[in-house]
């Protein structure tokens, strides 16, 4: 209803985007161009950031243009997963029907990657989000995993972790010190400034077909101070700005609407 009411074709903050219209924030390029070179490296790859500020989305729009003949993305859907349960989906995730008893399955992942590593079929990359999550053993297990072999240059995996901000303190501790060792490519993404911020804005209105002066300059403003830089939040905000406008009948989301959103927003927070 409210879409008709604005004039769009669709929801102009949809958590998830059309790729092909994403907002290329600076961060967002340097987060591709990291990734191109760790993908030829075969290094791999930390990328943290705070909540919300598009770690997600940049990595998966950059892993969306990785060579699918070359490439086979394995993503490990709930960081959480005890190691028993890492191993099955590493080894689905390859192609292969896991084997029942642990050492067995172990040795099986082990040696698909030994040998995915000696030929030139599709390198496999390791998605792991939300990776500050990740149990200690399992974290342990990453390791070793992109540790290549003696008979090879490089390991039969490229890993990539994508986390918050407490998975960066984690791996600056003593114990995991080996680890942040073996990460060869490190990114912490940085929020977004108020001017990419703006033209963020401008640019899902646009894309989703309505007129980017439907929210007033000053609206916002509103929005991005208390967004601090996270993308997300600019979202969540401006879309329940969005609803109070409508309700109240307004033709344009002023500051007072994005006040009341952020009201709201405070009350499920």
């Amino acid at each position: 209803m409210y879409l008709k009411h604005f004039g769009f074709k669709r929801k102009p903050f949809d958590p998830t985007p059309d790729p092909r219209e994403l907002f290329q924030t600076e961060a967002h390029k340097e987060v591709r161009a990291r990734l191109q070179i760790a993908l030829a490296e075969r290094v791999p790859t930390l990328v943290v950031g705070d909540s919300g500020v598009g770690k997600t989305t940049s990595v998966r729009s950059a892993l969306a243009e990785v060579n699918q003949r070359a490439h086979k993305i394995i993503e490990i859907p709930e960081p959480r997963l005890k190691l028993r349960g890492f191993y099955r989906t590493l080894a689905h995730g390859l192609g292969l029907e896991p084997r029942f008893f642990f050492g067995d399955l172990s040795d099986q992942v082990r040696t698909a990657l030994a040998q995915t590593a000696k030929k030139k079929g599709r390198h496999p990359i390791l998605l792991v989000d939300d990776a500050q999550a990740l149990d200690p053993q399992t974290l342990e297990t990453l390791r070793l995993l992109t540790n290549p072999l003696l008979n090879q240059k490089k390991p039969g995996l490229t890993l990539l972790l994508v986390g918050d901000m407490t998975l960066g303190r984690r791996l600056m501790q003593p114990k995991n010190e080996s680890f942040l060792q073996r990460l060869r490519m490190t990114y912490r993404m940085p929020p977004i400034s108020d001017e990419e911020g703006r033209r963020y804005v401008a640019h899902r209105l646009r894309t989703a077909g309505g007129n980017p002066d439907v929210f007033h300059p000053d609206a916002v403003e509103e929005i991005l101070a208390e967004a601090n830089g996270r993308l997300r939040k600019v979202d969540e905000i401006a879309v329940q700005a969005l609803y109070g406008a409508f309700i109240a009948k307004a033709e344009i989301v002023t500051k007072a609407h994005v006040e009341a959103a952020r009201a709201e927003r405070a009350l499920t927070a």
